[in-house]
């Protein structure tokens, strides 16, 4: 591929974030979307708290939020966890704390700004994680799951949503080298599965109980 033609395809990639971000900040004032969305997404994220056994004292990074957090939400509500919800775009997350006022009653979801390529534990105000999901519209993911692997007491387990063939382009995907411990079928608009990789606790390597 010509420099042109990459460069072409990371402006397109760039765009077509963006305006799926605008959209979906321009709907965090509408309640019943949100409540729309997380009927729709309870199956979908219970699916991947099941793949990735996660329960109440874990402490969980949801990358990539947006402004209608429904998944960051959900993983509280499935499984009574801590999430940290990140996202580098500052209005996205004003979108998202005004979704929140309203729907996380238990008060388990924490928004940061941040990069998920850049997240620390101190940013966070913890000593350790030991979960993250990584939205289908976050990138770079490659990026994203090997610094996730490299910190010091980071997750050990990492889900990734895996965009449908449609949407690579705008969201980009992991190479095909990347081999999933797991990964469950899923019916969502944007993305087809949701994969389970190691995290660096345990080398790379999940093991259930």
């Amino acid at each position: 591929m010509s420099p042109t033609s990459s460069t072409d395809a990371g402006v397109k990639r760039g765009v077509l974030k963006r305006a799926f971000a605008d959209l979906e900040q321009s709907f965090a004032s509408v309640p019943w979307l949100f409540e729309l969305l997380v009927e729709f997404y309870r199956p979908v994220v219970r699916r991947e708290v099941a793949m990735a056994n996660v329960d109440t004292s874990d402490r969980v990074l949801a990358v990539g939020c947006g402004a209608l957090p429904y998944t960051a939400a959900l993983i509280a509500e499935c499984s009574r966890a801590t999430v940290f919800a990140l996202d580098c775009d500052r209005d996205a997350l004003a979108g998202a704390r005004r979704t929140l006022t309203r729907a996380d009653g238990d008060g388990r979801v924490e928004l940061v700004a941040g990069d998920g390529t850049q997240v620390s534990l101190s940013s966070l105000d913890v000593d350790s994680l030991d979960v993250a999901f990584v939205a289908v519209q976050a990138g770079p993911k490659t990026e994203i799951v090997e610094h996730l692997r490299s910190m010091e007491e980071g997750p050990d387990r990492i889900v990734v949503r895996r965009p449908r063939p449609s949407f690579v382009s705008a969201y980009g995907s992991l190479p095909a080298g990347y081999e999933p411990i797991d990964s469950v079928a899923q019916p969502a608009f944007a993305f087809g599965r949701s994969a389970l990789f190691g995290g660096r606790k345990q080398g790379g390597v999940h093991t259930r109980a």
